[in-house]
C-alpha cells in the first residue's frame, strides 16, 4: 500500500493546500502506551504501517474552507488499546480571537478489504495498488444534523479499540469560519486510552481571503436510492452538487451551497439504446424551470453516452430547442460533434450546452472540444470504471491523488468547468464491508456509506469524497486568481501538476506545493501577511558548467537559515528527477559515469512554502581507460536469408570492452534487446519471413564503440495465415444474453489459438487467450452492452473478426405473479427443521433460456407479507428476498458470503448454486428459518418467463419449521 509519510525531522509536507511540518514524536512512556502521529490527507495509512514521526501540524486555509489531516493511533506490538478517544482544543489567534473546537469534525476511518484488484491496463503508468485493507468509510464522532453523538448505529466512532500492532487513523476536518480573523492560530489535540494518553499541537494560518459559499465548479453526482435531504446536505458539505433535487426542497439546501439542478426529463437513450422519446413540451419544461429557486443553474441530463448514435442528432436538436425556449440548458454525456453545434433556432446556440466527456472521449476529439468551448458551450469531465491506461481512476485501490487531481488542476488546465459521476450510492448487501456492488471494481459507484449503520440520517462520507472536495477547492483557488488578473500565472502552476489526462503528477508533495503557491498568492493579493518561504538556493558547487568533475563529487549550495529541508533533483536529464531530501546544504550522489553531463537543482522548503534554484549542470572527467574497439565479424552477416527463427548472434571480441549491448528489431534503428559480457547473444521466437536489423555496442568505463547496423531475413513460414473467425455467437445485436454466456465461433483454418477481446467499450480489451472455439466469461453486468471480437493466431500471423455487440438481460426485481406458462417443483417437497438447502426447479417447454427466473413463497397460506418470499433472477444470478411488508427487497449473488434476511428467514449466497439443461434450471438455495416462524408452512412456486409472464403460484410442498 502507498506510504508517503515523512520519516525524519525538518521535512515539511503540505496538507490540502495546508503546509504541514515535522517535529520529532514525543514518545509516550511504557510498552503498553499508544504511539501517535499525524499524516496529510493524501496519505493512506495501512492497517499495520510503521509509525510516522510527525506530531505537529501547521496548516494553512482560507476562510470558509474545509481542510483535513489525520491523527493515527497505533497499538504496541504486544498489547491492544481500549477506551480510545480523540479531542481537540479551541484555536487561539490574533488579538485573542478564537476558532472554536466545534469547527472541527472528526471521523474514525473504517478499513475495507480489497480482495480483487481493479482491472489493469498492460504497461499503464497508473496501476491499481496491491490487494489488502484500505481505510475509506468515515464514521462520524458527531451527527452533522444534530451536533450530538450519533445514536443507534452498529458502528461507533468513539470510544474505540485498536488491536495489537495495528493502526487506527482519525480523519479531522477543520472548517475555518467565514468571519475568522486572518493570521496565526495555535491549539492542540489529545488522544486518550486506558493504556496512556498523548497530546500534540496544531498551528493554523488563516489566509486573508474567503472561498465563495457556492463552488465555481459545476457538478452532478447522482443518488439512486439513498437520496434524502440529509444525504444531499452531506454531498453539498463536500462541495459537490446532487443530480436531482425537488424544487420544494431547494430552499432548505441553499445555505449549504446548492446551485445546480437537473430537471429530470430522461429520454431513454444511452450507450446501448439508440432510441429516445420525444421531448416534453416547452410549457411543461417552463413550468419546471419557473419552480426553481432564483439563481439556480438549471439543466436537463437528457441522454447518456450516445456518441455512436448519429441517428439521434435530430431528436437531440429538438430536445435542445424545447429546453432552450423554456429557459433550461441541455447536458449529454458525449464528445461534441459539429452536427449538434446548432439547435435549429438560427441563433447559433448548440443543441447541447454541456458536453460531459470521459478522458478518452476528450483525447479522441480535442478539435471539436475546442470548437465547443470557443462557441461558449460548457465541457465537463466525468469518471467511471477503468476506461484507459493513463487518466485518474476513482476505484478504492488507486492512490488518493487520482481523485483530487481531476476536479481542480486537470479541469482548469483543459478549460473544463464541471464534474459528473454516474452514481454514488451503489451499495452491496453489506456496503460497509463489501465494496464490490459493481463486480471487479472496488468502490465503483459508491462514494458514501449508509448512515443508519453509524447512527445518522442520510449518508456517511468516504475519504474519496473528501479528496474530491479538496479538488473542487483547488479549482476555486485558480478561478479566484483568474478573477484577480493572475490567471496566466495560475494556469502555469496548474499545468505543472495536471496538464492533461496523461501528464499529471503522482506525487502528493508536488500537488501540495502547487496549492500552497496559489493560496499564498491570493493571501498576498488581499493584503495578507502570511510568513514567507525561504529564498532560493544559490552558489552551487561544482559550479554550473564545470567540467572534469570527479565521479564521486559532493554537491553543495548556499541555503537559507529559514529553510527546514531541501529537495535535491539530480540526473542526466535536463529535467532531473527527485533524488533525495536532506536537512543540510550538501548531497553526495552514488558513483557517476565518466565523460557525462549531469543536471541538478535544489528546492528549499519550510512550513510556509518552497523556492527552487536554477537548474545547474557539470561534466565528469574522462576515464583513463582507452575506448573499446569496434566489434567485428558479426554473424549472421548482413543480407543473410533463410535464417532460423531461433538464432545465435555472434561477433569478435573488442579490445578493452567490459560488456556489450545488443540492439535487435524490425526497424532500421533497432531497440536494445539485451546486454551481455560474452561475444554472443541467443534469441528465439522471431517471426518467419521477416527482415531483422541488429548491431552491437562494445562498452567500458570510458565510453562505447558501435558496429555497423546489419540485417538478415528469417526463413519464410510453411504455415498459411489463419482464416477470419466466423459465425460469432451471440450474434451482433443480441439482447437478453445471460451474464455468464458462452461466446463461440467457427474454427479458423490453420489457427493454433484465439485471442478474445471483450468489454463495454467499442474497442474492447483482451479478455482471454484460448485454444478452443469458445470462451465463457462470468460476472457480466445485467442490462449492459458488451463489444467483442476474436483474433485467430498461428506462427504466420493473425486474422481478426469484426467487432460485434450484445446486451445482457436486465436484472429484474420481482413484483408478484401474473399469468401461467409452465411448471415448477421443489426437493425435498416435505420435511422439518430450522434450516435446509432446497433445490427449486423451474421449467419451460421452449427451453430454460426462455425463463427469466422463479418465485418461491414459504408461508402458512398464500400471503406475500410476513413470508419468506424469494425470487431468483437467472440473468444476473441473484437471489432477492422481500422485506416483511414487501415494500423493499434485498439481494445476494450466488456464491457470495453475504447474508440477506427478514423476520421469517435468512439466505446466504455462499451455499447457493444453479444448474441448467434442456427445458429446466435448478437453483439450490440454503434457507434458515427464524424461531418466530415455527409451524407447518406451504411452499408456493411459480416460473417467470423472460417476456414478463409467469405461472400461477401453486403449492409444491410443505415444510415444518422447528
Amino acid at each position: 500500500m502507498e506510504k508517503m509519510r515523512i520519516q525524519y525531522p525538518g521535512k515539511r509536507w503540505f496538507l490540502g493546500g495546508l503546509v504541514m511540518f515535522v517535529a520529532w514524536m514525543v514518545p509516550v512512556s511504557g510498552q503498553t502506551s499508544p504511539t501517535v502521529w499525524v499524516a496529510p490527507s493524501l496519505t493512506r495509512v495501512g492497517l499495520t504501517d510503521s509509525a510516522g514521526t510527525t506530531t505537529t501540524a501547521q496548516i494553512e486555509a482560507a476562510r470558509g474552507e474545509y481542510e483535513s489531516f489525520q491523527i493515527i493511533v497505533k497499538a504496541p506490538s504486544g498489547n491492544a488499546l481500549s477506551g480510545a478517544n480523540v479531542t481537540l482544543s479551541d484555536l487561539t489567534g490574533p488579538g485573542g480571537s478564537i476558532i472554536s473546537k466545534s469547527s472541527y469534525s472528526l471521523f474514525r476511518e473504517y478499513y475495507v478489504h480489497v480482495t480483487t484488484s481493479s482491472p489493469a491496463w498492460a504497461g499503464s503508468a497508473n496501476m491499481p495498488l496491491p490487494l489488502g485493507w484500505y481505510p475509506d468509510g468515515l464514521i462520524p464522532f458527531t451527527d452533522p444534523s444534530t451536533g450530538l453523538p450519533p445514536s443507534g448505529g452498529s458502528l461507533v466512532a468513539a470510544p474505540f479499540s485498536v488491536s495489537a500492532g495495528q493502526n487506527q487513523p482519525i480523519w479531522v476536518d477543520l472548517l475555518v469560519p467565514r468571519n475568522a480573523t486572518a493570521g496565526q492560530y495555535t491549539g492542540s489535540y489529545t488522544v486518550t486510552t486506558a493504556q496512556g494518553n498523548f497530546t500534540g499541537s496544531v498551528a493554523l494560518t488563516v489566509w486573508n481571503f474567503t472561498l465563495p459559499a457556492v463552488p465555481s465548479l459545476h457538478s452532478s453526482f447522482e443518488f439512486w436510492t439513498a437520496g434524502s435531504t440529509a444525504a444531499n446536505e452531506e454531498l453539498l458539505r463536500n462541495r459537490l452538487q446532487p443530480l436531482l433535487v425537488s424544487a420544494s426542497s431547494e430552499s432548505t439546501l441553499l445555505p449549504y451551497g446548492f446551485h445546480d439542478n437537473n430537471l429530470g426529463y430522461w429520454s431513454g437513450a444511452n450507450i446501448g439504446t439508440c432510441t429516445m422519446s420525444s421531448p416534453p413540451s416547452v410549457s411543461t419544461i417552463k413550468a419546471a424551470v419557473t419552480a426553481q429557486q432564483p439563481g439556480v443553474f438549471v439543466y436537463n441530463y437528457t441522454a447518456d453516452e450516445v456518441g455512436s448514435c448519429s441517428n439521434l442528432y435530430t431528436s437531440l436538436q429538438q430536445w435542445g430547442l424545447n429546453l432552450h425556449q423554456a429557459g433550461s440548458n441541455q447536458l449529454v454525456t458525449m464528445a461534441p460533434v459539429p452536427q449538434l453545434f446548432s439547435d435549429g433556432s438560427g441563433t447559433g446556440r448548440s443543441a447541447v450546452d454541456i458536453w460531459a466527456v470521459l478522458p478518452d472521449m476528450y483525447d479522441a476529439d480535442v478539435s471539436n472540444i475546442h470548437t465547443a468551448l470557443g462557441k461558449g458551450d460548457q465541457v465537463w469531465s466525468y469518471n467511471t470504471l477503468v476506461q484507459d491506461s493513463y487518466s485518474p481512476k476513482w476505484e478504492i485501490d488507486f492512490p488518493p491523488i487520482n481523485f483530487r487531481i481531476q476536479p481542480g488542476f486537470i479541469n482548469q488546465s483543459l478549460g473544463l468547468n464541471g464534474l459528473l459521476y454516474w452514481r454514488i450510492d451503489m451499495f452491496s448487501s453489506d456496503p460497509w464491508n463489501n465494496v464490490y456492488a459493481y463486480a471487479g471494481y472496488p468502490g465503483e459507484g459508491q462514494l458514501v456509506y449508509p448512515g443508519s449503520t453509524v447512527g445518522i440520517a442520510g449518508v456517511a462520507p468516504s475519504m474519496r469524497l473528501k479528496y474530491l472536495r479538496d479538488g473542487v477547492d483547488d479549482f476555486e483557488y485558480i478561478q479566484m486568481l483568474k478573477a484577480a488578473g493572475q490567471g496566466t500565472w495560475a494556469l502555469q502552476v496548474s499545468g505543472g501538476v495536471g496538464a492533461n489526462w496523461s501528464t499529471w503528477t503522482r506525487d502528493p508533495n508536488a500537488l501540495y506545493s502547487a496549492r500552497q503557491q496559489l493560496g499564498a498568492e491570493l493571501d498576498k493579493l488581499n493584503g495578507g501577511s502570511a510568513p514567507q518561504p525561504p529564498s532560493a538556493p544559490s552558489n552551487p558547487s561544482p559550479a554550473s558548467g564545470a567540467t572534469g568533475v570527479s565521479t564521486a563529487p559532493i554537491l553543495t549550495w548556499t541555503g537559507d537559515v529559514n529553510a527546514t529541508s531541501y529537495d535535491v533533483y539530480f540526473g542526466t536529464s535536463a529535467s532531473p528527477a527527485l533524488a533525495t531530501t536532506v536537512a543540510t546544504t550538501s548531497y553526495s550522489p552514488a558513483a557517476l559515469a565518466n565523460s557525462t553531463t549531469y543536471y541538478w537543482r535544489v528546492v528549499a522548503k519550510n512550513a510556509n512554502g518552497s523556492t527552487t534554484s536554477a537548474t545547474w549542470s557539470f561534466g565528469t572527467a574522462a576515464s583513463t581507460v582507452s575506448l573499446p574497439s569496434v566489434p567485428g565479424n558479426l554473424s549472421p552477416v548482413s543480407g543473410s536469408t533463410n535464417v532460423a527463427t531461433s538464432v545465435t548472434l555472434s561477433w569478435s571480441a573488442s579490445s578493452n570492452a567490459t560488456s556489450y549491448d545488443v540492439y535487435l528489431g524490425t526497424s532500421s534503428t533497432p531497440p536494445l534487446a539485451g546486454s551481455v559480457t560474452s561475444t554472443s547473444y541467443s534469441v528465439s521466437g522471431l517471426t518467419a519471413g521477416t527482415t531483422y536489423f541488429w548491431r552491437v555496442v562494445a562498452k567500458n568505463a570510458s565510453g562505447s564503440a558501435t558496429s555497423a547496423t546489419l540485417n538478415f531475413g528469417t526463413a519464410a513460414s510453411t504455415v498459411s495465415l489463419p482464416s477470419v473467425p466466423g459465425n460469432l455467437s451471440p450474434a451482433s445485436g443480441s439482447t437478453n444474453v445471460a451474464t455468464s454466456p458462452t461466446l463461440s465461433w467457427s474454427a479458423s483454418s490453420n489457427a493454433t489459438s484465439y485471442d478474445v477481446y471483450l468489454g463495454t467499450s467499442s474497442t474492447p480489451p483482451l479478455a482471454a487467450s484460448v485454444a478452443a472455439t469458445s470462451y465463457s466469461p462470468s460476472g457480466l453486468t445485467a442490462g449492459t452492452t458488451y463489444f467483442w471480437r476474436v483474433v485467430a493466431k498461428n506462427s504466420a500471423g493473425t486474422a481478426t473478426s469484426s467487432t460485434i455487440h450484445f446486451t445482457t438481460g436486465a436484472a429484474t426485481t420481482p413484483t408478484g405473479p401474473t399469468t401461467p406458462t409452465g411448471p415448477a417443483t421443489v426437493s425435498p417437497s416435505s420435511g422439518s427443521g430450522s434450516s435446509q438447502t432446497f433445490a427449486f426447479t423451474f421449467s419451460n417447454s421452449s427451453g430454460y433460456t426462455a425463463l427469466q427466473g422463479g418465485t418461491v413463497i414459504v408461508n402458512a397460506n398464500l400471503a406475500w407479507t410476513s413470508a419468506c418470499w424469494i425470487y431468483y433472477d437467472r440473468g444476473s444470478s441473484t437471489i432477492w428476498l422481500a422485506s416483511d411488508n414487501t415494500s423493499t427487497w434485498s439481494s445476494v449473488a450466488l456464491g457470495s458470503s453475504a447474508v440477506i434476511q427478514n423476520s421469517q428467514c435468512s439466505v446466504t449466497g455462499s451455499g447457493a448454486s444453479v444448474s441448467a439443461s434442456g427445458t429446466s434450471f435448478t437453483v439450490k438455495i440454503p434457507i434458515t428459518f427464524k424461531t418466530a416462524f415455527k409451524g407447518t408452512k406451504n411452499i408456493f412456486m411459480d416460473a417467470n418467463n423472460s417476456n414478463g409472464t409467469s405461472t400461477s403460484l401453486v403449492s409444491e410442498g410443505t415444510w415444518t419449521v422447528q
